[in-house]
């Protein structure tokens, strides 16, 4: 006697037929496409196969369930040849067509492929039921197998006998560190020998230090986090936090020397406050044999303020004032400064910029107070000082710009810009243009060769993350990319892009290396980068 048909067991299996329809329309047209443009002809077929999969279901033919088992061991087969036991590769490319497998299972869709209207006797639905749900336990197999499986990992040792590392472009004493990587070249290397794997475990605490500055106050957002890496110049140490305090240290003893707490503007509309760094310059540590010419300030500092309906405040308000800095501390602030510091006395540093600051709101498209500012150190030359920003990240299409800029180190007068929404346009713009808005901006940290005359840029996706359908051919290529610009016109060298049409927050979140490598004999310039990818 034929059971009479609820409503879910009419509804469950149409449905998902629907589901499985819209899926092989969208695989067999992208897959044909792709095809073409010489990809991948897997889409295609595994398309074909979920429409007939929605036929066969839509009509209630039992022998859906075996087409689809076919489809899952197809794309097993197919995923563990391109990616192996990789899961996220793997996980992508059979991810989907495992759920739409697991959902012809549910009950309300094997009733109604029990017994086809009108049949008096038991139809094959229980053998491809048992075929489906074999193939989908061979893949969860195989997915399980992945998830453990690390296959990046190399198992092996580095030579001992290593390349001498190249020269630093100052000369820095071996016990200091003048930046957030020890130099521009982002090495992170300390020649000091003394404590080894042998003694580190005997070391204990000479002292400690509280900066007084804790996250939960009026306006901070909750990342507000304490990422410093400090700079150990002569005997001090220098530090910020993560209010933008600047502290100068007994390198010896921890003792508070100097403290400058900047006032920062009120009611800033911030996704993060930290501060990871200051950045240092002293132009006696250059030496003079390797003086190339400094570029020349296009526009004066004091046109800044006039690029922009932003005020902020005094950056000397309150603090010390110094005309002349010979070595100057540079610190961004959260308002979206860059303030010059005395690193003897923590004075503000007046000759520079406007009475020691620069307003990096200056030809800013779409200011709003929070919405850029810059949370690494910036990066120190000779004669320049180079600044990016971050954005407020995935709240619209209409963000600030991602330009960087090279400033003057002495006066603070903006010498060029590269603007990732523009890039052969570096002349500085003048009052009443702006950058690109939305253009992919570099929030993390930049090296430089002052040898090779070239900065190397992080870049960052293009905000929002997830949608890509606004990007131009600009900011698609510099997205998520580690970018060569020279220093002395900030054009564009080189580019490297990780990630093709980054949807998936991929910037490029490091600092990259500098470093010499031994190819066929000869030392070879190479760089680093760290990515989210691992």
């Amino acid at each position: 006697m034929q059971q009479p048909q609820t409503s879910s067991s009419r509804w469950g299996p149409n449905l998902l037929a629907i589901l499985l329809g819209l899926a092989g329309l969208a695989a067999a047209g992208g897959g044909l496409w792709l095809a073409l443009l010489g990809g991948s002809w897997y889409y295609l077929p595994a398309g074909l196969a979920m429409l007939g999969t929605a036929w066969l279901l839509w009509h209630r033919r039992p022998s859906a369930l075996p087409l689809h088992a076919l489809l899952v061991l197809a794309t097993l087969a197919w995923a563990l040849w391109e990616a192996g036991l990789d899961w996220w590769p793997l996980a992508a490319r059979g991810g989907a067509i495992f759920i739409l497998g697991a959902l012809l299972l549910i009950p309300p869709v094997t009733r109604a492929l029990a017994v086809p209207e009108g049949a008096r006797q038991p139809s094959p639905a229980r053998g491809g039921g048992l075929a489906l749900s074999a193939a989908l336990a061979l893949a969860l197999l195989a997915g399980g197998a992945a998830l453990f499986n690390d296959p990046h990992r190399i198992e092996g040792r580095l030579r001992e006998a290593r390349l001498p590392l190249p020269p630093a472009p100052r000369a820095i004493p071996d016990g200091e560190w003048h930046a957030y990587g020890r130099t521009g070249l982002g090495q992170r290397y300390s020649p000091l020998d003394q404590i080894t794997p042998r003694n580190v475990g005997s070391l204990e605490v000479a002292w400690h230090y509280r900066t007084g500055d804790t996250p939960g106050q009026p306006g901070d957002p909750e990342e507000t986090t304490f990422q410093v890496t400090p700079l150990k110049i002569g005997d001090r140490l220098h530090l910020c936090t993560p209010h933008q305090n600047v502290i100068a240290l007994e390198a010896d003893t921890g003792r508070e020397v100097w403290r400058y707490q900047p006032r920062v503007r009120d009611g800033l509309a911030l996704q993060h406050l930290t501060c990871r760094g200051l950045s240092y310059h002293d132009p006696a540590a250059y030496p003079p044999a390797a003086t190339p010419p400094a570029p020349e300030a296009v526009r004066p500092a004091a046109e800044n303020s006039a690029a922009t309906s932003i005020s902020l405040p005094d950056a000397a308000e309150g603090a010390r004032r110094v005309e002349s800095c010979a070595r100057k501390l540079f610190m961004p602030t959260a308002d979206g400064r860059l303030i010059a510091l005395d690193p003897e006395t923590g004075g503000v540093c007046t000759s520079f910029g406007e009475s020691g600051q620069i307003n990096l709101w200056a030809n800013m498209p779409h200011p709003k107070p929070g919405g850029y500012y810059s949370t690494s150190p910036v990066v120190v030359t000779r004669h320049l000082v180079i600044i990016g920003g971050t954005v407020l990240d995935n709240v619209s299409t209409r963000e600030p710009s991602g330009v960087i800029r090279a400033f003057d180190v002495n006066t603070g007068g903006l010498v060029w810009n590269w603007d990732p929404g523009d890039p052969e346009q570096t002349e500085p713009l003048p009052p009443g243009r702006t950058y690109t808005p939305n253009s992919p901006n570099s929030w993390s940290i930049s090296s430089v060769d002052e040898a090779l005359g070239l900065v190397y840029v992080p870049m960052g996706n293009q905000p929002p993350d997830q949608w890509g359908a606004s990007r131009d051919e600009d900011a698609a290529r510099y997205s998520s990319s580690v970018v060569a610009l020279e220093l002395a016109t900030g054009r564009v060298r080189w580019v490297f892009q990780t990630v093709h049409h980054d949807l998936w927050d991929y910037d490029v979140p490091a600092q990259p290396s500098l470093l010499d490598l031994a190819i066929g004999g000869s030392r070879v310039p190479a760089l680093v980068q760290p990515t989210k990818q691992g």
